[in-house]
């Protein structure tokens, strides 16, 4: 028999699978559009962020909302008020999620070690910002459940 932890678990990752490929969806779109003359994109370069880590931003930001609601009354069957201490906690470990994210992809797509090691690999240099969002979804992931389940919507 499956216990009532084991099915918020599934539920929960289900969840994430399926606003991990919005949010990567997003963030490639994100990243197709953003030119260097985009006033984002110029507003970004001036804090030494490049077009990866502001779509990551803006494309986390957005996977966010998706998730505190998904999981508030999906996965944790939540259906009191949003209490501002609830909200505060999620905001806190959302922020913490995101910053961590955002510099790990900035600091993946313009490491001067790890790229000479990667552009000698034609086929992995062309996918490497892709595969840099990858690894920052998996950390997130991480961040982000233990964050939820034992601090934001504990029971």
């Amino acid at each position: 028999m499956i216990t009532q932890e084991f099915q918020t678990f599934i539920i929960f990752t289900i969840i994430a699978v399926v606003r991990t490929l919005l949010d990567i969806a997003f963030w490639q779109y994100l990243v197709w559009i953003f030119k260097d003359t985009n006033p984002l994109v110029k507003l970004s370069l001036k804090y030494n962020l490049n077009k990866y880590a502001l779509a990551q931003f803006i494309s986390f930001l957005v996977a966010s909302v998706i998730s505190y609601y998904s999981n508030k009354f999906i996965t944790f069957k939540d259906n009191a008020a949003d209490s501002f201490s609830m909200v505060g906690k999620f905001l806190a470990i959302s922020i913490l999620a995101l910053v961590v994210s955002v510099w790990l992809i900035e600091f993946l797509t313009t490491n001067k070690r790890i790229l000479k090691i990667v552009q000698r690999y034609p086929l992995v240099m062309r996918f490497w910002p892709l595969t840099c969002k990858l690894i920052t979804v998996f950390v997130t992931l991480v961040i982000n459940y233990f964050g939820q389940r034992f601090w934001v919507f504990s029971v």
